[in-house]
């Protein structure tokens, strides 16, 4: 078996894009979906009533804008939630490894839980 730098290279980059993906861009991607058609929404209440001078379905888009909100609001708080984490981890990995144990019981806790997706993602790799 021969292993490059290039080869270690190449797999901390796909480690680093699938963690990349699985806290931020599963979430931001639904996010970025309920966030922009709530939007579209009250941008095309403001067209109705300001081009069309239609007030009616102006109000029926609006109304859209303000049900689609909070489904906008709940989709991207975890975002901020898993940046805090991602922060939080690499704040306390920043400490003396005195102050790890906490983080080494959080991580063995996880792998426990978690061992059967770990070797399906170890297999699938």
């Amino acid at each position: 078996m021969y292993f490059t730098y290039e080869d270690a290279q190449d797999i901390v980059a796909g480690f680093a894009f699938q963690l990349f993906n699985d806290l931020f861009l599963y979430n931001a991607e639904d996010c970025t979906f309920w966030a922009f058609d709530s939007f579209s929404d009250m941008v095309n209440a403001f067209l109705l009533i300001v081009e069309d001078n239609k007030p009616d379905e102006s109000v029926l888009s609006f109304a859209y804008s303000l049900h689609k909100a909070p489904l906008a609001y709940y989709t991207c708080r975890p975002i901020i939630t898993d940046y805090a984490n991602v922060v939080n981890f690499y704040s306390e990995l920043s400490k003396t490894p005195e102050f790890w144990g906490k983080i080494f019981v959080d991580v063995l806790w996880n792998i426990t839980f978690n061992w059967v997706d770990l070797i399906y993602e170890w297999v699938t790799f």
